[in-house]
């Protein structure tokens, strides 16, 4: 490393100036919705002012300032924690970056009425949970689960949720080409309610 010292059109030395490393963090729900009163994995990316990874800690607490969990980063500036919404309730992140100075965010607002997705690690198959709120329109009872990569479908079902609120099941990944695969579902009408992407090593 080498510091260059940069003149002015007077030929006076201007005072080199120190830039302090900032952070900032995003929370992400898994697949893009977070709703009341079902359990919510949280996905979170933190960098630094670079745009580079940064290591954070902390806690998330509601607005009553309980602590609910804990979180860390595990790789490059991400990691997850899950998490059970409730109704009336603010959650916010305080968290630390490496130097330790104390930050706060808010999470994201959960939605009263919605559908979630959850998709569990696996190398042969891949578990996932489908979660809908009691209320829920007409056609988001009957959902399309797809699963496509590189334009071609790789798995297609039908999840029925008119009875309950509830659905778990299995995706064959043993079966897929190595890759990125994108996991979308529809609502009976062909609207996508969630998405999102996993990667699968064969």
């Amino acid at each position: 490393k080498r510091t260059l010292t940069i003149l002015s059109n007077l030929g006076t030395a201007q005072k080199p100036t120190t830039v302090l490393p900032t952070t900032t963090v995003q929370f992400l729900p898994e697949a893009g919705n977070a709703i009341i009163g079902i359990p919510c994995n949280m996905a979170f990316k933190a960098v630094n002012q670079n745009g580079l990874p940064d290591h954070i800690s902390g806690i998330i607490q509601n607005k009553a300032g309980e602590e609910i969990t804990n979180f860390a980063t595990t790789h490059h500036g991400m990691g997850t924690f899950q998490y059970l919404p409730q109704a009336g309730e603010t959650y916010t992140a305080i968290w630390k970056d490496l130097l330790g100075n104390s930050h706060q965010t808010i999470l994201p607002a959960a939605e009263s009425v919605g559908v979630n997705l959850i998709l569990h690690p696996g190398s042969l198959e891949r578990n996932f949970e489908i979660n809908r709120s009691a209320e829920v329109p007409e056609a988001w009872k009957k959902i399309t689960v797809l699963v496509q990569a590189n334009g071609e479908v790789l798995f297609k079902a039908v999840a029925n949720l008119t009875t309950k609120t509830a659905i778990r099941s299995k995706i064959p990944v043993m079966q897929f080409p190595s890759g990125v695969a994108q996991l979308t579902l529809f609502d009976a009408n062909n609207q996508p309610l969630c998405e999102r992407l996993f990667f699968v090593n064969n």
